[in-house]
């Protein structure tokens, strides 16, 4: 901009800026002025001086005035705004002066145009004849000036008369009070009430006392009160200004004590005040006698909420309560109501209360107490008893673990494996064949607890004389001792080895023509159905098995009936099949077979009636054996020849009941060589695996070990700054702050204590106890030290609690990094950091691209000009950094490598390639070129050499990820897992909430509006299981096929379905599964705000649980759907958005699709409600 019309600007705004000063200061001075005349009114009107009404006013003055000086310095100093100011003015300026300021010189000439020249003359001409600092004419000046002035003398005026006015009024109140108390002193008798006079308070609690005099009222009084110990304390009590009563509050009362007010020369008798406790609970110690067959010895827990004990334990409680007591007793509800479990003194110790029970179930008990005075305790604790089940022995089979054919002469190694939470006493095998033999094997006896035995056996068909089309069947069997004390014999799942003839023949047959196929498929019809209808006997048999494995008990159980009837209405349908597969028979023998397999079903179903009519699970033996014997008749119908042929896809599917062949007939066809390729395909079930539910398990117990030991670290540091505090203490003020932070710190100690007792509790779960039976003792010695911590915090030894707790969070680290290691976690969190130093890495590369791509432009437009550009040493700079970052990625690889080498060999190998692979890029050696490339000016060799650092950066950033998801699964199946439990984390939330009110809850979807990230209709969910797909969690089971028995879907009820019970989080009993969900959300995602959006969400879920629970009270729903159901929403929203970021190119959606904005959420419902609705 011109320099003269600058300086013609200046002079205007000068003036603007010395205008609002003076009529900013004639403001502040008069708004004084007119405050200290309504002080002056008031002090007039009542004859009272307000206290510190002359600091007020001063504090007024003195900030407006440098406000106004702020403010009118800052004012004026944007050009365009004077220049709008002039136009206003002189509006024949028409824009000239507007357009004249924004006039800029050419970027390479450094000169204006000649129209721009024009313009800015003509706004100088014009300043030139006329005065542009008119726009505040002198008038206006003088007259803001002479206001500031009015307004100081006005304000010094009123302050000299306000001062002498509280000068009087001091005066006159000195006197008038001088003369009143000698009155009162003098000759008044005054007459008073004392409340609450003689009176009862709880124990730590303080009481208000209040004199209210009736007639005359003296200028102050005292409260005197005196402790047991004869400790006298006085305490001047405060005046109302209402009423004419003294009040004072004596402080937290310990002990009983007197007290009595004193005013004027005269004094009230002595009050008394007694001290009350209501009945509490002060620690919880079990006594655990197990049973003999354990071998463990007694053991004894101090303070417990949460006890764990096998079945048929021996447990002793001792409730150490705060006062003798009238009735203490647990209450127990059940089913049937509430159950009473009285607990009785110990003798000598009239503060202790035992009771001793068996351990038969688990329970939840809650302690109610009562006192001679009938108080009750105010909050009933609970006390959560589980019962460990004394488990029948786990068998495995290891070889073989399905049905096989064999020849006569064949030897058959059986392998299985068996373990015991108590020790087996005794393991062995069983084989048979009906109506020939039936061995019962011993191998090995008197095992040790808790460790899985190998087994193994040889059968040799031969020594049995087996005979082709023969039925051998086996099973191994363990004994220990059940919760009777008696034996106890667990079987395995039964196979069948079907003895196949030596003459059967596989060969390869000619493809026939298209008219003979179905003359030939009618005459391997009687022979497909024979094979269809033994797969279906070996179903039954496996039915019958089941229901003899589970019927251990003298007594059945209630289903043995019905799953009895099942089994004969199977049994009934195959014998329909066998007659009409008679009707098809002309070979006399296969006719005489079928008749001999029609006897022994009908035999069969004969005993099982037996078995229902006499309630007796036994009898189902017999029933077994009969079927055992119908299924080996079946394999008499077998063909004896098998011809081969490759058949069209047509006949591929006419035949999928020949797909049951065995292993041993496969390696035959296999070795045919048909000359033409045959199409397979096969569509994967993603059922959820025994390994997969060990990895769920142990993400769960990882996380709350993670999390227990950040909490005992930051209390023990908080612990660390109490002692400080409590040292520094010098008055009682201080020491009672200290005290009440000390009572805080033992609560959330006490919190931990019994976190850390829930995790053992899971860990002592059956899925469990193999796996982490050291994991257990070494949280068990962290969960001691932390009782420890929790007594010396009580004891106020606050040195010796803060010893203990660091020795438990030393222990809960040392555990959570040795849980780490056994379960394959170790270098989880390792990987994701390096993962996310590459994706830095290669944003920063593509930084650095960008910036030399902005150089080459430069350079190309100073083509006149030698002189750098000014981001080229900054460049350099970050080049540097870059090669530097990458070393400390690669070195940061290297000792992975190292360190995974042995437990990880896949993570080493893969991470060991992709630095194999940057070393053969040379990416470093490209960056240490472009780098000097840049120094010396040659900017596109620099960017030739910075593409190849780049494709070495991405190409090593890729090889991460690969390896990553190795470890840690793909990201985007991951996000989807994700997803899928928090919608249904969702909809139970949601669930719960309609019931409550009715009403649909945030989060919950609007008719027609679709869920981010969630599939269209006839889509499959994510988790969503396909009919006949097995459930999530549950083992392969050979009795599983029980599903295609029958029609009529009483099967499917026998093997156990889903329960449709609604999910209570917060009202029922469902918080904790819900809570562990949850948890999963949050292992499962990398995302680290995620994650801990996740984990704040539990965190609330958790508190407003405990609060529920301590308080006995409803569910706040209104703060559940604002702290616990919005935010879930939300963090659902997210993740859906972000899996659709990650998968945008497959699902062809925008990629800048962002969540409703929270202003507008409601906008948005009621728009999809209305559009829902049709309005």
């Amino acid at each position: 901009m011109d320099h003269e019309l600058i300086i013609h600007l200046d002079r205007v705004a000068r003036r603007l800026r010395s205008f609002h000063f003076w009529s900013g200061m004639g403001i502040v001075w008069g708004s004084a002025a007119i405050f200290i005349g309504l002080l002056y009114a008031f002090n007039q009107a009542t004859g009272r001086i307000l206290d510190g009404s002359v600091l007020i006013v001063a504090a007024i003055g003195v900030t407006g005035s440098l406000l106004v000086i702020w403010t009118s310095s800052r004012s004026a100093r944007n050009v365009h705004q004077v220049a709008n100011l002039v136009e206003s003015k002189y509006p024949k300026l028409d824009s000239v002066l507007l357009t004249a300021v924004e006039q800029q010189p050419n970027s390479l000439t450094g000169r204006l145009g000649y129209l721009q020249q024009d313009v800015i003359g003509q706004a100088i001409r014009h300043a030139h004849s006329h005065s542009w600092e008119n726009v505040i004419t002198p008038g206006q000046l003088r007259w803001a000036r002479l206001a500031a002035c009015a307004g100081l003398a006005a304000t010094l005026l009123a302050a000299i008369a306000l001062d002498r006015l509280n000068h009087d009024l001091l005066t006159t109140s000195s006197s008038a009070s001088l003369a009143y108390q000698d009155i009162v002193s003098a000759d008044t008798i005054f007459e008073v009430e004392i409340e609450p006079g003689d009176t009862e308070v709880e124990r730590g609690s303080g009481f208000l006392v209040l004199a209210k005099f009736l007639k005359s009222l003296p200028s102050e009084a005292t409260l005197v009160y005196t402790t047991e110990d004869g400790n006298q304390h006085s305490l001047p009590m405060s005046r109302s200004l209402d009423d004419p009563l003294f009040g004072g509050r004596v402080p937290a009362v310990s002990e009983p004590l007197t007290y009595r007010v004193e005013f004027g020369n005269q004094t009230t008798r002595d009050f008394q005040v007694d001290v009350f406790e209501f009945p509490l609970m002060l620690q919880t110690d079990a006594r655990l006698v197990f049973p003999g067959y354990t071998g463990q010895e007694e053991k004894f827990v101090p303070d417990v909420r949460r006890v764990s004990a096998v079945e048929g334990t021996r447990l002793t409680l001792l409730c150490r309560v705060n006062k003798p007591l009238a009735s203490a007793q647990f209450i127990e509800q059940t089913d049937s109501g509430e159950q009473t479990l009285s607990l009785q003194t110990v003798p000598g110790d009239p503060l202790t209360y035992t009771t001793t029970f068996s351990v038969d179930r688990s329970r939840e008990l809650t302690l109610h107490l009562t006192d001679a005075d009938q108080r009750t305790n105010q909050h009933p604790q609970q006390l959560q008893i589980t019962m460990i089940a004394n488990l029948p022995p786990d068998i495995k089979l290891t070889a073989p673990t399905k049905d096989i054919e064999v020849s006569p002469i064949e030897e058959v190694d059986l392998a299985a494996s068996a373990w015991d939470d108590f020790g087996l006493k005794r393991v062995g095998i069983n084989y048979s064949i009906p109506g020939q033999v039936d061995q019962d094997i011993s191998l090995g006896d008197s095992f040790p607890s808790k460790e899985r035995v190998e087994l193994e056996h040889l059968l040799a068909l031969e020594s049995l004389e087996a005979q082709p089309d023969q039925l051998l069947s086996w099973y191994f069997w363990a004994e220990d001792i059940g919760p009777d004390g008696q034996m106890r014999r667990t079987m395995s799942d039964m196979f069948f080895a079907a003895v196949r003839p030596f003459d059967q023949i596989f060969r390869q047959g000619q493809q026939p023509p298209e008219g003979s196929q179905q003359q030939q498929q009618q005459g391997g019809q009687n022979a497909e159905q024979a094979q269809e209808l033994a797969e279906l006997q070996k179903q039954i048999i496996g039915a019958t098995w089941k229901i003899i494995r589970r019927e251990t008990l003298d007594l059945p159980t209630t289903s043995f009936p019905a799953d009895t009837q099942l089994l004969i209405e199977s049994q009934d349908s195959a014998m329909i099949q066998l007659e009409q597969l008679q009707d098809n028979l002309q070979d006399v023998t296969s006719i005489e077979h079928a008749a001999v397999v029609r006897n022994l079903m009908q035999s069969a179903i004969e005993r099982l009636q037996l078995a229902i009519e006499g309630a007796s699970p036994t009898k189902l033996k017999d029933a077994l054996q009969a079927e055992q014997a119908a299924y080996q008749g079946l394999l008499h119908l077998r063909a004896r020849e098998h011809e081969v042929v490759q058949s069209s896809q047509s006949q591929q599917q006419s035949s999928q009941s020949q797909q049951s062949q065995n292993n041993r007939a496969q390696q035959q066809l296999q070795q045919l060589q048909l000359q033409e390729d045959e199409n397979r395909y096969a569509q994967e079930q993603q059922a959820q695996t025994e390994q997969q539910q060990e990895a769920r398990e142990d993400r769960q117990i990882l996380n709350r070990l993670r999390e227990l030991s950040q909490r005992q670290a930051d209390l023990n540091e908080r612990i660390q700054e109490l002692q400080g505090a409590l040292e520094a203490a010098e008055d009682e003020q201080e020491q009672a702050e200290a005290q009440r932070q000390l009572k805080r710190l033992r609560e959330e100690q006490e919190q931990i204590l019994r976190d850390t007792e829930e995790l053992q509790q899971r860990m002592e779960q059956p899925n469990n106890q193999e796996r982490m039976a050291e994991q257990r003792q070494q949280l068990e010695q962290a969960r001691e030290n932390i009782q420890r911590s929790t007594e010396a915090i009580e004891q106020q030894m606050v040195t010796q609690a803060a010893n203990e707790g660091t020795r438990a969070q030393r222990e809960l680290n040392e555990l959570r990094e040795e849980f780490q290691r056994q379960t394959s976690h170790e270098f989880e969190q390792e990987l994701r950091d390096i993962n996310d130093q590459a994706e830095q890495l290669v944003e920063a590369e593509q930084e650095v691209a960008r910036q030399l791509d902005n150089l080459r432009s430069e350079k190309s437009e100073q083509t006149n000009s030698l002189r750098e550009s000014n981001g080229q040493d900054e460049l350099g700079g970050q080049i540097t950094e870059q090669r530097e970052r990458l070393e400390q990625l690669l070195q940061r690889m290297r000792d992975t490598v190292e360190q995974a080498e042995q437990s990880q060999p896949l993570l080493a190998e893969k991470l060991y390639e992709s630095i194999r692979d940057t070393r053969n890029s040379k990416p470093n050696d490209a960056l240490k070129e472009t780098e000097m490339l840049v120094d010396r000016g040659f900017i596109d060799q620099a960017a030739q050499r910075e593409q190849q650092a780049r494709e070495g950066i991405e190409q090593l950033a890729e090889g991460i990820q690969q390896a990553a998801n190795q470890v840690l699964g793909d990201e985007t199946e991951m996000l989807r897992r994700a997803l899928d439990e928090l919608e249904r984390l969702n909809e139970d939330l949601e669930g719960e909430l309609s019931r409550a009110g009715g009403q649909q809850q945030p989060g919950q979807q609007q008719p027609g509006q679709q869920q981010p990230g969630q599939q269209q209709p006839g889509q499959q969910q994510p988790g969503q299981q396909q009919p006949g797909q097995q459930q999530p969690g549950q083992q392969p089971d050979r009795d599983g096929s029980l599903n295609r028995l029958d029609t009529g879907g009483g099967l499917d009820r026998f093997l156990g379905g889903g329960s449709n019970q609604d999910t209570s989080p917060f009202s029922g009993d469902d918080f904790v599964d819900w809570s562990d969900r949850l948890r999963d959300v949050e292992e499962i995602v990398n995302d680290p705000e995620l994650r801990a959006e996740a984990a704040r969400i539990r965190d609330e879920a958790r508190e407003l649980r405990r609060e529920h629970i301590e308080t006995s009270a409803s569910p706040q729903w209104d703060i559940i759907q604002k702290k616990i159901a919005k935010p879930l929403a939300q963090l659902q929203n997210r993740v859906a958005e972000e899996l659709l970021r990650r998968t945008a190119e497959e699902a062809r959606v925008p990629l800048d699709k962002d969540p409703v904005p929270s202003q507008y959420e409601e906008a948005v419902r009621q728009y999809y409600e209305r559009l829902g609705s049709s309005e």
